[in-house]
């Protein structure tokens, strides 16, 4: 996946955040967006797969807590036609939601399956499979992993998920990919959270305020001296995000 421009930074097409991060993120990046019940920070990520979408890139979806109409309906509301994409495998969508751990007989409709959730080598294959076609070819990449939580969750131990998202840093750096992590903070201990804030090479926080407002803050973001760390509010309508300047 060697990109036509390595240079120019993935976007999220919102222009304040995009601002604050001094323009985007760099290409080869793995970048964490914590959230906490009750906010939906689900419509930041999707503007982030939207923007690279309507930029000619590939992206992958890896959702493990919401089935793909989740994502088609919410992309829609940002004009973007799902479906229509994942035919051409402009967007590849890896179903880690229908029958995660195998308990079930449910049989997933998309060719991109994780069988066993557990076993985030397993994850890793799946992402590996579903991206194949992209392989020699000059073609900007981005992926979402919706959410690293349950995956850390669902491994047998910290080291295990950490492993994971280790070979996804080494894997991105090497083929350019920009991923974004969505981890719920609130269901974590702050050992592990930290551990993982470490390991990654941006943080991206997202904490509910009020009824009206959310605040969203970069807290890291690695290899830039230009981001702002002051914050920024988010307040989301009919599913429609805006993120703004405090005033």
């Amino acid at each position: 996946m060697l990109a036509l421009n390595e240079s120019a930074p993935a976007r999220f097409g919102l222009p304040i955040l995009d601002a604050a991060l001094g323009g985007g993120v760099s290409r080869g990046s793995v970048i964490l967006l914590e959230d906490e019940i009750g906010v939906q920070a689900d419509l930041v990520a999707l503007h982030f797969i939207t923007e690279g979408l309507r930029g000619a890139e590939t992206s992958y979806i890896l959702g493990t807590e919401h089935p793909f109409k989740y994502y088609d309906d919410n992309m829609r509301v940002l004009g973007i036609n799902a479906d229509i994409l994942l035919e051409t495998e402009r967007l590849v969508y890896i179903d880690a939601f229908s029958n995660p751990y195998g308990y079930s007989d449910i049989q997933s409709k998309f060719k991109n399956v994780v069988k066993n959730l557990r076993q985030p080598r397993d994850v890793n294959e799946a992402i590996r499979r579903a991206m194949l076609h992209t392989q020699n070819q000059q073609i900007l990449c981005r992926g979402l992993i919706d959410s690293i939580s349950t995956i850390l969750l669902s491994s047998e131990d910290l080291r295990t998920a950490l492993s994971f998202i280790q070979s996804r840093i080494a894997t991105n750096k090497e083929d350019n990919t920009v991923t974004l992590m969505t981890l719920h903070q609130d269901i974590h201990d702050d050992k592990d959270r930290k551990a993982i804030e470490h390991l990654v090479d941006g943080v991206i926080r997202i904490s509910a305020t009020d009824e009206t407002y959310s605040t969203i803050k970069i807290i890291k973001l690695r290899g830039s001296y230009s981001y702002s760390k002051k914050p920024m509010a988010m307040t989301v309508s009919a599913g429609q995000l805006t993120i703004m300047e405090y005033q």
